[in-house]
Protein backbone atom coordinates (compact mmCIF):
# COMPACT_ATOMS: atom_id res chain seq x y z
CA UNK A 1 0.00 0.00 0.00
CA UNK A 2 3.08 2.25 1.10
CA UNK A 3 4.55 1.57 -2.19
CA UNK A 4 1.66 2.47 -4.36
CA UNK A 5 1.14 6.20 -2.47
CA UNK A 6 4.88 6.23 -2.90
CA UNK A 7 4.58 5.81 -6.64
CA UNK A 8 1.08 7.58 -7.37
CA UNK A 9 3.06 10.78 -5.84
CA UNK A 10 6.56 10.26 -7.68
CA UNK A 11 3.79 10.19 -10.92
CA UNK A 12 2.58 13.10 -9.78
CA UNK A 13 5.10 15.18 -9.67
CA UNK A 14 6.48 14.19 -12.75
CA UNK A 15 3.38 15.30 -14.57
CA UNK A 16 3.84 18.65 -12.73
CA UNK A 17 7.16 19.03 -13.79
CA UNK A 18 6.37 17.99 -17.26
CA UNK A 19 3.58 20.35 -17.37
CA UNK A 20 6.12 23.12 -15.69
CA UNK A 21 8.90 22.27 -18.45
CA UNK A 22 6.16 22.66 -21.55
CA UNK A 23 5.04 26.25 -20.12
CA UNK A 24 8.30 27.20 -19.95
CA UNK A 25 9.66 25.82 -23.49
CA UNK A 26 6.20 27.52 -24.85
CA UNK A 27 6.86 31.35 -23.07
CA UNK A 28 10.41 30.86 -24.38
CA UNK A 29 9.63 30.30 -27.80
CA UNK A 30 6.97 32.73 -28.08
CA UNK A 31 9.38 35.97 -26.74
CA UNK A 32 11.66 34.68 -29.19
CA UNK A 33 12.74 37.98 -31.65
CA UNK A 34 15.62 36.20 -33.41
CA UNK A 35 12.76 34.85 -35.80
CA UNK A 36 9.63 35.76 -37.37
CA UNK A 37 7.68 32.62 -37.62
CA UNK A 38 4.38 32.69 -39.91
CA UNK A 39 2.92 29.77 -41.29
CA UNK A 40 1.27 30.63 -44.90
CA UNK A 41 -2.45 29.72 -45.46
CA UNK A 42 -3.99 27.79 -47.90
CA UNK A 43 -5.28 31.28 -49.74
CA UNK A 44 -1.86 33.33 -48.90
CA UNK A 45 0.44 33.56 -51.59
CA UNK A 46 4.35 33.23 -50.74
CA UNK A 47 6.38 36.83 -51.02
CA UNK A 48 8.67 36.71 -54.33
CA UNK A 49 11.61 38.64 -53.37
CA UNK A 50 13.28 40.97 -56.10
CA UNK A 51 16.70 40.42 -57.25
CA UNK A 52 18.94 42.64 -59.20
CA UNK A 53 22.32 41.97 -60.00
CA UNK A 54 25.08 45.01 -58.56
CA UNK A 55 28.18 44.39 -58.68
CA UNK A 56 30.93 41.31 -60.15
CA UNK A 57 29.08 40.56 -63.48
CA UNK A 58 31.86 40.07 -66.59
CA UNK A 59 34.80 39.12 -64.97
CA UNK A 60 38.28 37.28 -65.93
CA UNK A 61 39.69 35.17 -63.99
CA UNK A 62 42.73 32.59 -63.71
CA UNK A 63 41.89 28.89 -62.86
CA UNK A 64 42.60 28.02 -59.52
CA UNK A 65 41.77 32.02 -58.07
CA UNK A 66 39.20 33.77 -56.82
CA UNK A 67 37.90 36.63 -59.00
CA UNK A 68 38.83 40.23 -57.79
CA UNK A 69 35.36 41.36 -56.79
CA UNK A 70 32.75 39.53 -54.75
CA UNK A 71 29.32 38.82 -57.08
CA UNK A 72 27.08 40.45 -55.57
CA UNK A 73 23.05 40.87 -55.19
CA UNK A 74 20.55 43.52 -53.99
CA UNK A 75 16.91 41.58 -52.77
CA UNK A 76 13.57 43.78 -51.84
CA UNK A 77 9.98 42.98 -51.17
CA UNK A 78 7.82 45.61 -52.52
CA UNK A 79 10.85 47.89 -53.45
CA UNK A 80 12.19 47.74 -49.66
CA UNK A 81 15.70 46.26 -48.88
CA UNK A 82 15.23 42.70 -47.41
CA UNK A 83 17.60 42.00 -44.30
CA UNK A 84 18.22 38.54 -43.54
CA UNK A 85 17.12 37.00 -46.65
CA UNK A 86 19.06 33.65 -47.75
CA UNK A 87 20.79 33.76 -51.16
CA UNK A 88 21.50 30.70 -52.93
CA UNK A 89 24.60 30.86 -55.29
CA UNK A 90 25.31 27.72 -57.66
CA UNK A 91 27.78 27.24 -60.99
CA UNK A 92 25.17 26.68 -63.66
CA UNK A 93 27.56 26.13 -66.79
CA UNK A 94 31.05 25.63 -66.52
CA UNK A 95 33.54 24.77 -63.62
CA UNK A 96 34.15 26.60 -60.65
CA UNK A 97 33.15 26.88 -56.71
CA UNK A 98 31.14 29.35 -54.95
CA UNK A 99 31.99 30.35 -51.41
CA UNK A 100 29.85 30.95 -49.43
CA UNK A 101 27.12 28.73 -52.00
CA UNK A 102 24.45 30.33 -49.41
CA UNK A 103 24.80 33.80 -47.84
CA UNK A 104 22.00 36.06 -46.32
CA UNK A 105 21.27 39.78 -47.24
CA UNK A 106 22.55 42.18 -44.87
CA UNK A 107 20.52 45.56 -43.18
CA UNK A 108 20.90 47.16 -47.18
CA UNK A 109 19.63 44.66 -48.57
CA UNK A 110 22.61 43.12 -50.22
CA UNK A 111 24.15 39.66 -50.42
CA UNK A 112 27.95 38.52 -51.67
CA UNK A 113 29.66 35.36 -52.87
CA UNK A 114 33.17 34.72 -54.17
CA UNK A 115 33.72 32.68 -57.44
CA UNK A 116 36.79 30.58 -57.81
CA UNK A 117 37.30 28.94 -61.27
CA UNK A 118 38.07 25.58 -61.67
CA UNK A 119 38.84 23.01 -64.17
CA UNK A 120 39.01 24.04 -67.88
CA UNK A 121 39.37 27.68 -69.23
CA UNK A 122 36.05 28.75 -70.76
CA UNK A 123 32.73 30.59 -69.74
CA UNK A 124 31.11 30.14 -66.34
CA UNK A 125 28.06 30.99 -65.04
CA UNK A 126 26.82 31.61 -61.52
CA UNK A 127 22.90 31.92 -60.52
CA UNK A 128 22.10 33.53 -57.83
CA UNK A 129 18.40 33.08 -56.14
CA UNK A 130 16.66 34.34 -53.29
CA UNK A 131 15.18 31.57 -50.82
CA UNK A 132 11.05 31.04 -51.91
CA UNK A 133 11.36 32.74 -54.63
CA UNK A 134 11.13 32.21 -58.54
CA UNK A 135 13.07 35.31 -59.48
CA UNK A 136 17.16 35.22 -60.28
CA UNK A 137 20.02 36.76 -61.73
CA UNK A 138 22.86 35.08 -63.75
CA UNK A 139 26.43 36.37 -63.36
CA UNK A 140 28.84 35.64 -66.15
CA UNK A 141 32.84 34.68 -65.46
CA UNK A 142 35.63 33.50 -67.79
CA UNK A 143 38.39 31.62 -66.46
CA UNK A 144 41.82 31.30 -68.22
CA UNK A 145 45.13 29.52 -67.94
CA UNK A 146 47.94 32.03 -66.13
Amino acid sequence: MRQQMSIRKGFSSLVLFLLFAFAAISISCEKDDKYDYHVVGPDEEIPQADIMLVSGNNQTGVIGSALADSLVVYVTENYIPKKGWTVNFKVIEGEGTVTPSAAATDINGHAATTLTPTGLPGTIKVEAKPFYSDNTVIFTATSVDE
